[in-house]
């Protein structure tokens, strides 16, 4: 995502919040390729593609964003970050939906860090994820959004570091501590 186009998403941002519909529209357009291919990547490591597709959820997130009206992102960094707890919140409820079907839900473990997805001993559900995240944005909020943009929200480090207005440096090292955080918490449960 290039400082041009997080700049044009605030642009219609306002607009949207103006009542401009067009921009809205446009929004959609610039964002959707993007989040179209994250979403795919998540679902191909996830028994979720049998009974949701890559469209289909980011069609429904974009939704629950666009249709509250207390939730009005003001820029690009609450935008995505709003987008992937949207995200993240639809996958868990159909991992919630699979895993009453039948005990376990035939649920397969996911890797928390995408260059790693074959280590076994680097995995997790994303029902414990989930639950592991609430308890991390209480101790550290900013590694919590570290981690949700880029396991659910699908942004690189250098993304996330231009979307949260840090340094890559220092996104390094919150997502260095989150990740071994979350590693611990969920190995012990």
């Amino acid at each position: 995502m290039a400082t041009a186009t997080r700049g044009r998403i605030t642009e219609l941002l306002a607009a949207t919040r103006e009542g401009e519909t067009d921009a809205l529209d446009e929004l959609y357009r610039i964002v959707h390729d993007d989040l179209r291919k994250v979403a795919a990547r998540q679902m191909g490591r996830l028994p979720l593609k049998e009974v949701l597709q890559p469209t289909a959820l980011v069609h429904e997130a974009y939704l629950r964003l666009i249709g509250r009206a207390d939730l009005q992102p003001v820029d690009s960094r609450q935008f995505f970050g709003m987008l992937s707890m949207a995200m993240r919140d639809i996958m868990c409820e159909e991992a919630r939906r699979q895993g009453s079907l039948k005990r376990g839900g035939g649920w397969r473990r996911v890797g928390l860090d995408e260059t790693s997805a074959s280590s076994a001993d680097n995995t997790v559900d994303v029902l414990a994820l989930h639950r592991a995240l609430e308890n991390l944005k209480q101790i550290d909020p900013e590694g919590e959004e570290i981690v949700r943009l880029r396991f659910f929200g699908g942004l690189t480090l250098q993304q996330v570091a231009l979307v949260m207005d840090l340094s890559v440096s220092t996104a390094q090292r919150s997502w260095n501590y989150a990740k071994a955080w979350l590693h611990t918490q969920l190995t012990e449960n």
